[in-house]
């Protein structure tokens, strides 16, 4: 399991790293902020574990479950305030 901080890491980010060893999952803004609540994302075929984007932005980390990402962002960094 990848740590979270890896997530905002340059290293763990380069091109190298980041293509070789997970997949990058690109979010839009809504599906950013879900999964920054720490909600699952719905998928098609996911498997293994992907780092969560955002504009180019590592957002975190998530494991695939073949109809969704399971969400591994830290419970205590999640957003908990409705907007």
């Amino acid at each position: 399991r990848p740590h979270p901080a890896a997530a905002y890491c340059p290293a763990a980010l380069s091109e190298l790293s980041t293509r070789l060893a997970f997949e990058r999952v690109d979010l839009d803004r809504e599906r950013a902020i879900s999964y920054l609540r720490g909600q699952a994302l719905p998928a098609k075929s996911a498997s293994g574990w992907a780092l969560m984007c955002h504009r180019d932005l590592g957002l975190g980390w998530a494991k695939g479950a073949g109809n969704r990402w399971n969400n591994h962002y830290p419970a205590p960094w999640r957003i908990r305030k409705q907007v």
